[in-house]
């Protein structure tokens, strides 16, 4: 399903384009530019796929870009397939977290040297 309202007639004229109005819009576009068929439910993966590339922990903004009620799909669709990702967003967080660490031990050790003491 593509909400209405969220596409805009433009040319002046008022309110959204209506769902049918959008698939054919969908449809022709990419068939005439990237020369695929493309339908709704891969235009709706695709914009949940390159959101959660750009915002990996965004399943709410996901389930709301949908227009589901629940995070169900989401979960169920999308969330498995990133299981790399979040494992590498984890060693990044861990290993900023050491060179952080790191540069305080530095700066400690630094300080107790320039005041002669040792703790």
């Amino acid at each position: 399903m593509i909400s209405d309202g969220y596409f805009r007639r433009g040319d002046g004229r008022p309110g959204p384009l209506s769902s049918s109005q959008v698939r054919n819009l969908l449809n022709t576009t990419m068939a005439e530019r990237v020369g695929v068929k493309f339908h709704p439910h891969l235009f709706r993966s695709l914009a949940i796929k390159l959101s959660l590339d750009h915002t990996p922990e965004g399943l709410e903004h996901g389930r709301q870009l949908l227009g589901d009620k629940s995070d169900h799909v989401v979960m169920a669709h999308y969330v498995p397939n990133r299981m790399k990702q979040a494992a590498a967003r984890q060693d990044q967080l861990v290993n900023e977290m050491a060179d952080r660490l790191a540069a305080l031990a530095a700066a400690g050790r630094r300080h107790r040297k320039r005041s002669g003491g040792s703790s």
